[in-house]
């Protein structure tokens, strides 16, 4: 039912859905130039050390006999597996390099889950006050109006967030290299399933903050004590219901990326998002007793 009331919700404030879309667009792409021009440099001078090894040589040269109908393709690519080495060593011995790069895409990846999440508060104070009155905000104006909590929000949201997912992460690679050696290909879905239950009580514990924090005007640390105490009288049901969550999205993302060529996780990973802070907010608003619009005209 919270799922069916979600996706009500999210096509009544498809409106506002659509400035947060372009919200993340603008930024992902600020985050991304800005990362790719620093990294860039490092980028360059790896390609051209693995370029210059005799495996992208010879791979190369094989292609391009292959594309033309040369049969000496099939020795130019047994060249390729033989000096396959060397390109590896190149890799491997690239440290600084690879330093760079990896240290700013994690430096990207933090800066950009914090101006995503810096967009969270507003928006579920926009939808709380749809929920609970239909009164209609604009976003840059709710934004500057809660800036203070906004912004602490989105701290507190990235340093949790990231440690936590990233634990579960870890922990999902770990059992999927244990367990291979002993259940072969199952080991995959054991590590897929123990991440989706992990991620879901992550989301769990986390879903009564933001909603109770818009809604009870309070600050920031003590929302979080308030929204952990709602949740928790319907706990097991949120949780299941986070899992179903998790679990679709997880099949729909990727197929409607792959029917689209890519180019539907424009709209679809924004829109995980938001659809994640509405669920969020129907969630605590059934575990309060709270009534609350659907949509325009039906109360719930």
């Amino acid at each position: 039912m919270a799922i069916k009331h979600t996706t009500s919700i999210f096509i009544s404030k498809f409106g506002l859905v659509y400035k947060i879309i372009v919200y993340f667009l603008v930024i992902a792409l600020i985050v991304g130039a800005v990362a790719f021009a620093v990294a860039h440099p490092a980028l360059k001078t790896l390609s051209e050390k693995a370029g210059d090894t005799g495996f992208v040589t010879h791979l190369k040269s094989g292609a391009e006999k292959l594309l033309r109908g040369n049969g000496e393709f099939l020795d130019e690519f047994r060249l390729a597996n033989e000096s396959y080495g060397e390109w590896t060593d190149v890799l491997t011995e690239s440290k600084g390099e690879w330093t760079t790069i990896l240290g700013t895409a994690l430096a990207a990846l933090l800066v950009l889950t914090y101006l995503l999440a810096l967009c969270f508060l507003p928006f579920s104070d926009i939808l709380k006050n749809f929920m609970t009155s239909k009164s209609e905000f604009g976003f840059m104006s709710n934004l500057v109006a809660n800036a203070g909590r906004a912004a602490l929000y989105a701290l507190f949201y990235t340093v949790l967030v990231f440690t936590m997912q990233a634990a579960i992460f870890s922990l999902g690679v770990f059992l999927f290299v244990k367990c291979a050696p002993r259940v072969g290909v199952l080991s995959l879905p054991v590590a897929y399933l123990v991440t989706l239950l992990l991620t879901s009580l992550k989301s769990t514990i986390l879903s009564g903050w933001l909603p109770a924090t818009v809604t009870e005007n309070v600050g920031v640390v003590k929302g979080f004590g308030v929204g952990l105490k709602s949740i928790g009288k319907r706990f097991m049901r949120s949780f299941w219901t986070f899992v179903f969550f998790n679990l679709l999205l997880s099949a729909v993302l990727p197929l409607f990326g792959f029917l689209t060529f890519g180019i539907g996780f424009i709209i679809a990973v924004p829109s995980a998002f938001i659809m994640h802070r509405i669920v969020e907010l129907v969630l605590y608003f059934d575990a309060r007793g709270y009534r609350y619009y659907i949509d325009e005209q039906t109360v719930r």
